[in-house]
C-alpha cells in the first residue's frame, strides 16, 4: 500500500487515521467489556503458573455470556476487545516478580 502510494503520490493516512479513530470509538463503547477482560486478566496474571491464554479464554468466554443475542466467532469486535484487554493485563502483572518485593510486598 505504501508503495502504491508512492508509485501513484497520493496520501494513505487519511484512511488510516479514519480506522484508527473508528477502532477508538469501539472500544470506547466498549469500556465496561475491555475492562472486564483487564480485570480476568489482571487475575490471572496474579496466580502463578497460569498463562494468557487462560485469562484470553476466560475473557472471552465473559464477552460471549455478557452479550447471549449476538452471534461470536465469526468478527464479533466484543470477541476482540474483552481478551485483549485481557492479555495486556495478564502481561503487566506477570511480570511483578521482576520489579521486586519492595512493590508487591505487604
Amino acid at each position: 500500500e505504501l508503495l502504491d502510494g508512492l508509485k501513484k503520490r497520493t496520501a494513505t493516512t487519511t484512511a488510516v487515521h479514519k480506522e484508527v479513530l473508528e477502532g477508538m470509538r469501539v472500544v470506547w463503547t466498549n469500556r465496561w467489556l475491555a475492562l472486564r477482560g483487564g480485570v480476568i486478566g489482571a487475575f490471572i496474571g496474579l496466580l502463578p503458573g497460569l498463562g494468557g491464554a487462560m485469562g484470553d479464554w476466560m475473557a472471552y468466554g465473559s464477552a460471549v455470556a455478557s452479550n447471549p443475542n449476538e452471534k461470536f466467532g465469526n468478527g464479533n469486535i466484543k470477541g476482540v476487545i474483552g481478551p485483549e484487554g485481557a492479555n495486556n493485563a495478564q502481561k503487566a502483572f506477570c511480570n511483578r516478580d521482576r520489579c521486586g518485593d519492595k512493590y508487591f510486598s505487604s
